[in-house]
């Protein structure tokens, strides 16, 4: 062998022994990505564009209750208002007399009529005038005053009957709003025992004649 050929072997040796060297020096400092225990790597092809991914669509069970869905607050919360005003229902809404009453009054008139409670003088009428001033001064007095019951009939609710207790102080203003509207105003003495027979027998015939049961 000679010496040219000796110095291309030698070369050789060297270039491979520094490449192996520092090939092991990168391994050292670069950890492995994948740990040998997964296996081989598999390649995944990409999905083409007009494929669509398949999604199961998942129905939300209905509520056993619906009392499940409503907000629950007891009478004594009143975190969420901006106001407390001491206050609690009646425990009787009417007294006994006026209750009883009531009841005769309604089995009178049968299902051809309705009875309403308490109804404000500017519910029952309209101001007829053309003067502005005079118009907000008469809705003014009406809306002060009220009736204990007005009868209505059916089905287009046309008043045809306003009652007022005798224990109350008759009231000039109420008396002129019913006749001015032709409205029927009849005074009862609440301490009177009412049957239903005694208030048809007034209202037949010519109740307009009997102001005062």
């Amino acid at each position: 062998m000679t010496l040219p050929t000796t110095l291309i072997l030698l070369t050789i040796l060297v270039c491979g022994f520094v490449a192996s060297w520092r090939r092991m020096k990168r391994s050292r400092r670069r950890p492995e990505l994948v740990p040998p225990l997964l296996g081989p790597t598999v390649r995944i092809r990409p999905r083409p564009h007009h494929a669509q991914p398949r999604t199961q669509s998942v129905q939300p069970k209905p509520p056993a209750s619906l009392n499940s869905w409503a907000p629950r607050r007891s009478p004594a919360d009143l975190s969420g208002m901006s106001e407390h005003i001491p206050v609690r229902s009646r425990r009787h809404f009417l007294s006994g007399n006026e209750q009883r009453f009531l009841v005769s009054l309604e089995a009178a008139l049968g299902r051809e009529y309705r009875v309403f409670r308490n109804v404000r003088l500017d519910d029952l009428f309209v101001t007829t005038t053309h003067s502005p001033r005079q118009e907000k001064a008469t809705t003014a007095r009406l809306r002060e005053r009220q009736v204990d019951y007005v009868v209505v009939a059916l089905p287009e609710l046309q008043p045809v009957l306003a009652i007022e207790f005798e224990d109350t102080a008759g009231d000039p203003v109420t008396a002129a709003a019913c006749a001015g509207a032709g409205l029927l105003l009849a005074r009862v003495r609440a301490e009177k025992i009412w049957t239903p027979e005694g208030i048809r027998a007034y209202l037949q015939p010519g109740p307009s004649e009997r102001m005062s049961l």
